[in-house]
């Protein structure tokens, strides 16, 4: 398994993204994650909102 630097996450499509760094670019972004976010549909589309 590829390491993950929090200074590379980010970069290229939210889509192309694992759910683990959706939830690294959110936590290096400042976003909060709730509860009932369990897909990484509602992780990009909570990242797009902010």
């Amino acid at each position: 398994m590829k390491e993950i630097h929090i200074n590379e996450i980010g970069k290229g499509k939210l889509e192309d993204l694992s759910p683990n760094e959706l939830r690294a670019l959110c936590w290096k972004e400042g976003i909060e994650l709730k509860g009932d976010i369990k897909t990484k549909k509602q992780l990009i589309d909570l990242i797009k909102k902010h």
